[in-house]
């Protein structure tokens, strides 16, 4: 008989140890052990929990500790649990039915339904949960029926989990809920949830009951809101809906006294739902509650959505003597757009305060008064170099007659700030007349001058240029050779590559720095690899390094050996930018470095594999970016599934397809699919029918956002589907794409009564 080794008996004594401590009267202590449980992935240790949570259950500190880690377990658990629903005991089908919910593995969903059933009212309680965790639209009629029986057990919870489940076409059942006092609350939050249009209808004519709680249905009516201009990229048919009939002076009573007094949590959606409304009474509250400052930072996204209508209000605060005006209040002015706005904002110039004078320029940017020209220019010279750039982009957004004319004289003013500030006015307008003056900057006194004017030189297409920039790289100061060295760039020139090859021996790091910088987009022929590799070796400045080790990532096969050395460089710069290298080289050699990186204990190293692999466009990387998706590491499960999005192939469209039935998967599925290609769109047709339910509703929800005509020809498939919701959900985003305006009530089908 085989004696058991030292360790292997040492290895189990401990997991004996934390077996016990599942039920430990320190929470700390159950807590570390959940968690080392959960690290295993032993057959045995799997059995021994499902035996304390089959046969421990009345102990229910050591039976929740057993259910978070068979939730968190990577072990394939769900076959037992569902075995485990056929229990004689009611206190075991209840527990498994929550930790298969909590799981969310949609294989569930069909044992689940079945013991909706259940003789047990606790297990139905906690089947109906469960399913809305699952998000699963396959149990959306029955639930509906617990609904319908107002009986208060199931009820309740039947609403949550159809809110979650998102199937617009239950709105009509619950709408009759909603004049019921016991459930109004309740659907109002479920209603909101589900963010549907449908919704909306029954919400909008509660706000003119006295007795509907009124911060509980704006929040509702923000959700929908919310949730439209997500789903559709626009939210203007519920703002449309909302002024179609204007809500009465005793709901604004209400509001007011709310806004008043309430909490900020509770004001603010009210008052985005005032922003809302028709110009009126609507606008004169948004103005006067800038007044109050939990109402502010609302009331001015509201106005700001607004266009003319409170011009007047807002014009009148503006001019009014002693007021105190915060930035955001002036900015806001300026997206308003309205010129008889000028005169007040032109007195703000003379603040003392630099942010109300930056914010000042910045509205007037968006104004275009040329009234504004004169004062912009006396703010050229500003000891504030971000309010000089404010008011350069104001000048250069004017486009005033004089300017041309003017600049020459500028830029030989006897303030270096005013020249400097002048060459970008310059450079930007591209005045002809101004080259000699600007030329002329690249030898001033001033190193600041000389170096913004060095900077721009390529704006200005002229012959000379490259001969300055030539002279300067080989003898201005480190700062001035920088620039030219970055300018250098631009030029389209044969020299150019030769000049800047030999700035990567300059003593300054920065103008190296900007030298492999400017090679990396001029060198088309990819010549260049032996002196990034060298660079990325020895160059004493580290950013000079990096950015030569991204540069390899162009050169292919060439760059491999060094990049995977450097992929596990001590600095996590240096291995960052190596590991995002190699996803650019389109050969097989990275495969096996990026791999790696995914077992780092690293978590940052981990996530830019999974950017690398998704950029890298390889077959080969679809396998380790499905298993690190379904990692329970959040921020990497969704770059996994973000770079599965960018792989553009078959088999990675393969997996998004089923992630997409997990339900903490589908919000970043969603994303994902909106970024494939028109090839992948089409394969995407030939999937559809053999989809589950909710994974064909995750894939409308993506194709309704991507738009294009192959997109919309799958929405037109799917109004022909087997099942109502996917229906409802097709003919809904159809008629969003093709009119704009909001989808009629859909009509009540078959599966829901």
């Amino acid at each position: 008989m085989t004696q058991p080794q030292p360790e292997d008996a040492g290895r189990q004594l401990h997991m004996d140890k934390l077996l016990a401590a599942l039920g430990d009267k320190s929470w700390r202590a159950r807590k570390r052990a959940v968690s080392e449980l959960t690290a295993s992935s032993s057959a045995d240790l799997v059995r021994q929990v499902l035996t304390i949570f089959r046969d421990e259950n009345k102990n229910l500190a050591r039976v929740n500790s057993a259910i978070r880690v068979l939730v968190a377990i990577p072990t394939d658990v769900v076959p037992a649990l569902i075995e485990l629903l056929n229990s004689e005991s009611a206190d075991v089908r209840t527990y498994t039915a929550l930790t298969l919910g909590e799981r969310g593995d949609p294989r569930a969903i069909p044992p689940l339904l079945a013991v909706l059933h259940d003789p047990d009212t606790n297990v139905r309680v906690q089947a109906i949960e469960s399913l809305g965790h699952l998000q699963a639209g396959e149990a959306v009629d029955d639930l509906v029926q617990f609904v319908e029986s107002r009986e208060f057990e199931l009820a309740f919870p039947a609403i949550d989990a159809l809110s979650k489940i998102g199937d617009g076409r239950v709105a009509y059942q619950l709408e009759t809920l909603l004049l019921d006092p016991l459930f109004q609350g309740t659907v109002i939050d479920a209603l909101g949830a589900l963010g549907d249009e449908n919704s909306l209808l029954a919400l909008l004519p509660l706000a003119e009951e006295p007795t509907t709680p009124l911060i509980q249905l704006a929040k509702a009516i923000t959700q929908v809101h919310d949730r439209q201009a997500e789903r559709y990229g626009s939210a203007q048919d519920v703002v449309a809906m909302l002024q179609s009939g204007p809500l009465s002076s005793a709901w604004m009573a209400r509001v007011e006294s709310v806004v008043a007094t309430g909490r900020p949590a509770d004001i603010e959606p009210l008052v985005r739902l005032v922003g809302w409304l028709p110009a009126g009474e609507a606008d004169a509250s948004l103005v006067r509650w800038l007044d109050i400052p939990a109402a502010y930072e609302a009331a001015l996204q509201a106005l700001a959505r607004r266009h003319s209508a409170a011009t007047t209000l807002l014009k009148q605060r503006l001019e009014r003597k002693g007021e105190t005006l915060e930035p955001s209040f002036v900015k806001l002015l300026g997206k308003l757009g309205d010129r008889s706005f000028t005169p007040g904002l032109l007195r703000l110039l003379a603040a003392t305060d630099e942010d109300i004078v930056n914010a000042t320029l910045e509205a007037l940017t968006h104004i275009r008064d040329l009234e504004s020209y004169a004062p912009a220019k006396k703010l050229l010279g500003h000891p504030s170099l971000v309010v000089r750039s404010a008011a350069v982009e104001l000048i250069n957004s004017l486009g005033h007659d004089a300017l041309p004319a003017e600049l020459t004289q500028l830029l030989h003013d006897a303030n270096p700030l005013v020249r400097e500030s002048a060459v970008r006015v310059a450079a930007y307008c591209g005045a002809s007349e101004c080259l000699q003056a600007l030329l002329v900057c690249c030898d001033d006194t001033n190193e600041h001058v000389r170096r913004t004017a060095v900077a721009h030189l390529p704006c200005l297409d002229n012959v000379r240029i490259l001969e300055v920039l030539k002279r300067v790289v080989a003898s201005d100061t480190p700062a001035i050779r920088a620039a030219a060295v970055g300018a250098l760039a631009e030029v389209e020139d044969p020299q150019v590559i030769d000049l800047l090859k030999r700035s990567l021996t300059d003593t300054d790091v920065w103008v190296r720095y900007n030298a492999v910088e400017s090679l990396t987009r001029v060198d088309t022929q990819r010549a260049l690899a032996d002196q990034f590799s060298s660079l990325a070796i020895n160059d004493p400045g580290m950013q000079v390094r990096i950015a030569a080790a991204s540069a390899l990532g162009h050169y292919g096969r060439a760059g491999y050996s060094l990049l995977e050395q450097m992929a596990v460089h001590p600095n996590a710069d240096l291995s960052q930018a190596a590991l995002l290298a190699l996803g650019e080289i389109r050969c097989p050699e990275p495969a096996q470095v990026l791999i790696s990186a995914l077992d780092s204990e690293d978590s940052l190293t981990r996530i830019t594999a999974c950017r690398s692999l998704g950029q890298s466009g390889q077959t080969w990387a679809v396998s380790p970016l499905a298993e690190a998706a379904s990692s329970p590491e959040h921020l990497l499960s969704e770059a996994a599934i973000c770079a599965l999005g960018r792989l553009h192939q078959a088999e990675s469209l393969d997996v998004l397809l089923r992630l997409a039935s997990y339900p903490k998967h589908r919000a970043a599925v969603v994303a994902a699919l909106t970024a494939v290609n028109s090839d992948e769109i089409q394969n995407l047709a030939s999937h559809l029918p053999s989809l589950l339910l909710d994974v064909r509703r995750t894939l409308i929800e993506a194709l309704v956002r991507i738009r294009t005509p192959a997109a919309v020809a799958i929405l037109e498939t799917a109004v022909e589907d087997a099942q109502p919701a996917v229906r409802q959900a097709a003919v809904a985003a159809l008629s969003h794409i093709a009119s704009g305006r909001p989808s009629p009530p859909f009509l009540v089908d078959e599966g829901v009564r």
